[in-house]
């Protein structure tokens, strides 16, 4: 269900539909806070967080998304050191998907949560299987393809880095100092990569990238300097060769530095053979081919901003700025010039 286009209704919190709360006359059922609903399969599923304090998950099923509603049982029972846990379902790629939240992070606990995951089966009626927390998580459902361009915040784990709100749109990874890491899972180099291009920007003088195979310090395959430039927003982009790096492999970003903050991450690719042009994992607008050269000067004259990506269907990796005479379009991928 994307949306819902009647009046707001309130839910008649039932014993029959939400369980027995014992001990609590105030309170008869077990519902809690933190509702999760969707349809599946003609079943509408509501999952929430029952009774308090530890809170677990439990969930009901209906016939509509107001209900009425039929108390199916628990999901989830209360474990880990959180004394909430909030739910989530998802179907992806043929999968299902139970997401919810621990103190299972260090220093984590009731007010530092961290999210996690866990593959699960439907039973063949539709009703959903007792689920337990676990430390593995579910299985990786394919590789990551490094030669399409990847978000920084592309993270199986990491260790000293955080999130902010970028300009060039989205996210990026902040707060990165000397010694941090980014771990990448499976990352699929296929016959080799031999270059490594990022998006980075810096009000200190800057830092490294390692790229390293296996673990943090694990085969060193790359490594690329991020210049100061001037501000965490003002973003430049910087390549560097890349050798040995082939097959299915574990990527791990380790940074490296001086004292305070180093850098700010947006995005990364590697290249395999010369000219790879930049494309964008995520999908985007289609681009304008021409038999003419691309209307772009990579010394411009004219006072322009220097642009990064696709110009007339030509990729490009350096700053680049459409001629006089041509209209550009932008997004948060690329930008292009047209006659």
């Amino acid at each position: 269900m994307i949306s819902y286009s009647g009046s707001v209704t309130q839910i008649s919190l039932t014993t029959a539909g939400f369980g027995t709360r014992f001990g609590n006359a105030q309170r008869p059922t077990t519902f809690e806070e933190a509702p999760w609903v969707y349809k599946r399969n003609g079943i509408y599923y509501l999952i929430y967080a029952a009774n308090c304090c530890s809170e677990y998950i439990r969930y009901s099923t209906g016939t509509s998304a107001t209900g009425p509603w039929t108390y199916r049982g628990v999901i989830m029972p209360s474990q880990g050191s959180s004394f909430t846990n909030h739910p989530g379902i998802i179907d992806f790629n043929n999968n299902s998907y139970f997401f919810y939240h621990n103190g299972a992070l260090p220093g984590g606990g009731g007010y530092d949560r961290s999210v996690a995951v866990e593959r699960f089966v439907y039973n063949s009626d539709g009703t959903i299987p007792t689920i337990q927390m676990t430390t593995g998580g579910p299985p990786q459902i394919g590789t990551l393809n490094p030669y399409v361009q990847q978000e920084a915040e592309t993270i199986a784990w990491s260790s000293g880095v955080q999130t902010k709100v970028c300009s060039e749109g989205g996210i990026d990874v902040s707060s990165i100092s000397n010694g941090a890491y980014i771990k990448v899972k499976d990352v699929n180099f296929g016959a080799g990569a031999n270059s490594f291009t990022a998006r980075v920007a810096s009000a200190t003088s800057g830092g490294h990238i390692e790229l390293r195979l296996g673990s943090v310090t694990g085969t060193l395959v790359g490594t690329c300097t991020a210049p100061g430039t001037g501000g965490w927003q003002a973003w430049t982009t910087v390549t560097c060769p890349v050798s040995g790096a082939t097959g299915t492999q574990d990527l791990f970003f380790h940074f490296t530095g001086g004292t305070g903050y180093l850098f700010n991450f947006n995005w990364w690719q590697f290249g395999s053979g010369s000219g790879t042009q930049l494309t964008s994992a995520t999908s985007k607008p289609s681009s304008t081919t021409t038999s003419k050269p691309p209307l772009t000067t990579t010394s411009p004259s004219q006072s322009c901003q220097a642009l990064y990506g696709q110009c007339g269907g030509e990729g490009w990796t350096g700053a680049t700025c459409c001629a006089q005479g041509s209209c550009k379009i932008s997004n948060q991928w690329y930008s292009q010039c047209l006659n």
